[in-house]
C-alpha cells in the first residue's frame, strides 16, 4: 500500500486548514495544496501504527505522522529518516533551585541537567526537548520530553537506572520509554494539566512547595474561576508573547480541598506564558475585593491582571496527556 492509498482509509475529509510539512522543511496548507504536495512523496509503505494519537507510517527512506482531529486530518509530518533513536523521557523535579526549565548559559535549569547526565551516559551530545518549559520555582510531578540518541541496543530500564543515578536528588527520572522519530512532546502533547497548591498553615517544609494563603471558600473560588472553562481569548490572563495564539481552550478548573492545603487543578489545550500564576492570582485578589476579575479580564483582553500574578512556588506541571 501507498502513502495516499492508506491516507484515504482513513476516510475523513482534510482540515480547511490542514497543513503538510515535506522532508525539506517547507509547509503546505489547505486541501489541495497538500493533495498536490503528497503526490510528489508517494511511496509504499514498510510499517504503519498508532501511536498514542498519531498515526505513524514509514517508507523506505522517511518516516511521518498523521493528525487526526474531530473527524478530520488536521497535519501530515513527513521526514527523512534519521541515524539516530528517538526517546521518551517522563521525569518529576523539585524546581527551587532551578532557574526554570529552559537551558541557560549562566545557571541550573532542568534541560541542562538533563542534557549533561544524557550526554555523559552515551559520550555525545543530546538536546533535550520538553513538553512544557516551566519557570524559575515551579515543580513538576510528571513533565515529558524527548531527545534522539545514539541506535545502540540498550535496555530501556538499564538507561533508566543508570542515568536517574547520576541526576541531582532534585530530579527523579520515572520512565524512558522508545518513541517514534516523529514524536514531539510539545507539538504532539493533546492537554496539560497544571496544580496550583495554597497552604493555609505557616510551615517551613512548605516553603518553598506551595503559597501561603488564608483559608478560602471553596465554592466562591470554584464559582470565580468556573467562568473560564471553554475556548476563550487569554490575552488579559496571560504575560504577552509576540506571535502566540492567544485562543486557548480550559476542559476543567477543578477547586480541590485537602486538609490545610488547597489544590487548583487546570486542565487545557495549551497555555501563555504565566497564565496559570495570572489566573490563580486574579482569582484570590477576586475573592478579597468581592468581584470577578477574570470575568472582566475575557471581557476585556487588554485589561492589565499581570499585577495580580501568583508567586511560583505553589505551581506544579501536573501530567501531559497525548490522547
Amino acid at each position: 500500500m501507498k502513502l495516499l492509498e492508506w491516507l484515504a482509509t482513513f476516510d475523513v475529509p482534510y482540515d480547511e486548514k490542514v497543513v503538510f510539512r515535506d522532508p525539506d522543511g517547507q509547509q503546505h496548507q489547505g486541501p489541495n495544496k497538500v493533495r498536490t504536495q503528497l503526490k510528489r512523496w508517494d511511496a509504499a509503505l514498510k510499517s504503519r501504527y498508532t501511536y498514542e494519537r498519531l498515526h505513524v507510517f514509514e517508507t523506505l527512506a522517511r518516516v511521518g505522522k498523521v493528525k487526526i482531529e474531530d473527524g478530520a486530518i488536521r497535519r501530515i509530518y513527513l521526514r527523512e529518516r534519521g541515524i539516530r533513536r528517538r526517546l521518551r523521557l517522563e521525569f518529576a523535579y523539585e524546581g527551587s533551585a532551578f532557574l526554570g526549565f529552559q537551558r541557560q548559559r549562566n545557571g541550573r535549569t532542568v534541560q541542562g541537567v538533563l542534557e549533561e547526565s544524557f550526554s555523559a551516559f552515551y559520550q555525545t551530545a543530546v538536546h533535550v526537548f520538553g513538553a512544557g518549559r516551566t519557570d524559575k520555582g515551579v515543580h513538576a510531578i510528571l513533565q515529558t520530553a524527548h531527545l534522539d540518541v545514539p541506535d545502540v541496543d540498550i535496555e530501556m530500564e538499564r538507561i533508566l537506572y543508570a542515568v536517574d543515578r547520576m541526576l541531582p536528588k532534585d530530579i527523579q527520572l520515572k520512565r524512558v520509554l522508545p518513541a517514534p522519530d516523529v514524536f514531539h512532546a510539545r507539538y504532539d502533547a493533546a492537554r496539560k494539566i497544571y496544580r496550583y497548591t495554597l497552604m493555609h498553615v505557616e510551615d517551613p517544609f512548605y516553603a518553598h512547595q506551595a503559597h501561603f494563603y488564608p483559608r478560602v471558600d471553596h465554592d466562591r473560588l470554584q464559582a470565580i474561576v468556573d467562568v473560564l472553562k471553554g475556548t476563550h481569548d487569554f490575552t488579559g490572563l496571560a504575560k504577552h508573547t509576540p506571535g502566540a495564539n492567544p485562543l486557548r481552550t480550559l476542559e476543567d478548573i477543578r477547586v480541590v480541598a485537602e486538609g490545610e492545603r488547597t489544590h487548583i487543578d487546570i486542565i487545557g489545550d495549551g497555555f501563555l506564558r504565566h497564565m496559570v500564576r495570572i489566573i490563580v492570582g486574579n482569582a484570590l485578589k477576586s475573592i478579597e475585593k468581592n468581584t470577578n476579575l477574570l470575568e472582566d479580564a475575557l471581557k476585556n483582553p487588554q485589561s492589565n491582571t499581570i499585577m495580580h500574578m501568583a508567586p511560583p512556588e505553589g505551581l506544579y506541571l501536573k501530567r501531559v496527556e497525548y490522547k
